[in-house]
């Protein structure tokens, strides 16, 4: 019956973290999650995720750059005060301590994109 309870919560949290999500958010949310075409092979999710470490003029730029991306993905624009804020933290946490190979392969899609909302909330 725990169990049972468990998932039924689980399921209401996913719904509600992408339901309201638009199609073009969706897919570029997904996007993070392939590495680019070319010599990269680093995804866009790993680029984000990992912080400016350069004290310069070329470092600010950079910074600049990777707010810009995060603020192009709107995720400042949707709304998750109706969840409990620590069940947010514990998707960001999974999503922004796993390889995007590991998020990949959540199914179904709404649960990989709550995840990937939830790293969204963490990192704006």
């Amino acid at each position: 019956m725990v169990a049972g309870g468990r998932q039924s919560a689980d399921q209401r949290l996913w719904s509600t973290l992408t339901d309201h999500l638009a199609a073009g958010s969706a897919s570029a949310l997904l996007a993070l999650l392939d590495a680019p075409e070319g010599t990269r092979r680093v995804s866009e999710l790993e680029r984000l995720r990992r912080g400016v470490f350069r004290t310069s003029s070329k470092g600010m730029l950079d910074a600049l750059e990777r707010l810009s991306g995060l603020i192009g993905l709107g995720g400042q624009s949707l709304d998750v005060s109706m969840v409990p804020q620590r069940r947010v933290i514990a998707l960001a946490t999974y999503g922004l301590s796993s390889k995007a190979p590991t998020l990949r392969r959540i199914e179904p899609r709404r649960n990989r994109l709550a995840v990937l909302v939830g790293c969204g909330e963490s990192v704006v």
